[in-house]
């Protein structure tokens, strides 16, 4: 596949792109993560750049020979930068997981048949940007043949010229470059759609049906915990194993990593902990161990020898050797894979929706954060707020849970950098309200921090009195009320004990 290097494309002015599901239809628009996907047919609102463009792609899309696909799934996306890798590129990364996320759904294991629903090839995705290239890249000409009816009549001899085209991504693999009238077909030949195939049916069924499915699906916009990332690897990996471009072999090993990402299992002694993991999360369900163990014999065998025999599963010894097989050990797999991924998914709700991981975390781990943000040049004063006035809340949430270690100069010090901001941002307009937040700025740095106490303390004191509104003056407010309720108490100790020694050294 030609690369289609930068000096060659120039992007037009409006900035988006399309990303298309050619095999999938849909019936109503579906949100999935922050895009709404919609069927080819509906573009009646969209801006008239976009409605071409979407047509144009529309045309281009064919099942088979000269068979057009008549719809098809689309979503509008903002503007991709495909000369940086896709982990850098916020777009692609979230496109893909919509895509992996997909294809999982449709590969529903049917036991009675060894196999899926779909084949992740139903769920390719094409993403294509409006852009001007060459006609040397959009033509070849060396060993074909035109023979359309009207061949065109580009100069291909002219590198510098330019004619409206697209370029993008086809699966996050291929770059492909094409123009009004091109042909784009599917990842493998004869590709069969399906009939009843409808992904806002399918998908809201599917979410009502099993719980597991509505988190994963979920997942795209609310992530539950860092172990999303190796869900997202674990089912990019099970629908490598479903590929019809996979053979039986490569299927059992792609499934084998799959378990190991999803299980987190070690380099050694896989077999063992995969019973361990599976009948943990599963139960011990009987003959469940029995796969396991043929399951990663499979795989072992496949990977030091590159052959294996043994692709059913035996659940019983006879006298005469093995006993009868059964169903494959791969759709066994697929099944079973899916269950432990619901298992997780089900587990990273039930502790999202508990707040466990709040709970696990201490308010100062809560101050020290805060205090990374406001001092971070990188994030944006709207980003600093927000963030602030999030972890402010949790911290008022737990502020009665017993902890120790409390750093009287971190919170001192967040209150300083968020009075700092405000003076930055202009956003102080009361004289009174800003000549007592100069006076904690320029407080007297002390080995007890009285001094500095003593101005928040004046700060807290005029928090009722505060008339001007908005976001950023309530976070203070409510930084105020947080940590003065920590820090009263001390205060006071503070300013009796200097006024003690202060008449015990006037009896003097």
């Amino acid at each position: 596949m030609t690369v289609i290097r930068a000096n060659n494309v120039e992007s037009l002015k409006n900035d988006f792109s399309v990303a298309v599901f050619p095999y999938l239809r849909t019936s109503q628009p579906i949100s999935l993560g922050r895009y709404v996907f919609r069927s080819t047919d509906d573009i009646d609102d969209l801006p008239s750049e976009q409605k071409t463009a979407v047509s144009e792609i529309t045309e281009m899309l064919f099942l088979q020979d000269n068979l057009r696909l008549v719809d098809a799934t689309y979503t509008i996306a903002e503007w991709v930068d495909l000369d940086v890798s896709d982990d850098m590129e916020s777009t692609l990364v979230d496109l893909r997981s919509i895509q992996e996320i997909v294809a999982y759904c449709y590969a529903a294991p049917r036991h009675e048949f060894g196999d899926i629903f779909l084949a992740p090839e139903h769920a390719s995705m094409l993403i294509l940007i409006p852009s001007e290239i060459s006609p040397a890249f959009l033509h070849r000409d060396f060993n074909v043949r035109d023979t359309s009816p009207q061949p065109r009549a580009h100069n291909q001899t002219d590198i510098n010229e330019r004619v409206p085209a697209y370029r993008g991504q086809y699966n996050f693999n291929h770059y492909i470059c094409v123009e009004r009238g091109s042909r784009i077909y599917g990842p493998v030949p004869q590709m069969v759609l399906n009939e009843s195939q409808d992904l806002y049916s399918d998908l809201t069924r599917i979410r009502e049906k099993r719980s597991d499915y509505k988190y994963l699906l979920d997942s795209l916009t609310n992530h539950y915990s860092v172990d999303l990332s190796r869900v997202v690897a674990a089912v990019h990996w099970f629908n490598a194993a479903n590929s019809t471009q996979t053979s039986r072999l490569a299927a059992i090993v792609n499934l084998s990593i799959a378990f190991e990402s999803l299980l987190n299992l070690p380099r050694g002694g896989k077999t063992e902990r995969l019973v361990d993991s599976i009948s943990m999360l599963l139960g011990r369900t009987p003959r469940l161990d029995i796969w396991a163990r043929q399951f990663y014999a499979a795989r072992s065998q496949i990977v030091h020898e590159g052959r294996c025999d043994k692709l059913r599963l035996i659940v019983k010894e006879t006298r005469k050797g093995e006993g009868p097989s059964y169903q494959t050990l791969i759709s066994y797999g697929r099944e079973i894979f899916q269950l432990c991924l619901g298992t997780i998914m089900t587990g990273i709700y039930l502790a999202r929706e508990s707040n466990l991981q709040d709970q696990l975390q201490a308010n100062q781990e809560r101050f020290e954060q805060m205090q990374q943000i406001m001092r971070d040049s990188d994030v944006v004063a709207q980003d600093k707020w927000a963030r602030l006035s999030s972890l402010v809340a949790t911290c008022q949430q737990y502020r009665h849970v017993p902890e120790s270690n409390m750093s009287i100069t971190t919170m001192i010090d967040v209150i300083k950098l968020t009075c700092q901001l405000l003076v930055d941002e202009g956003i102080v307009k009361s004289s009174e309200l800003r000549q007592r937040i100069d006076g904690l700025l320029s407080a007297k740095r002390s080995t007890d921090n009285f001094e500095q106490l003593e101005a928040i303390n004046a700060l807290h004191s005029f928090r009722a009195d505060i008339e001007e509104v908005g976001d950023p003056i309530d976070v203070l407010c409510n930084l105020l009320d947080l940590v003065w309720n920590y820090l009263f108490s001390h205060f006071y100790w503070l300013k009796e004990s200097r006024q003690s020694a202060a008449n015990a050294q006037s009896a003097k």
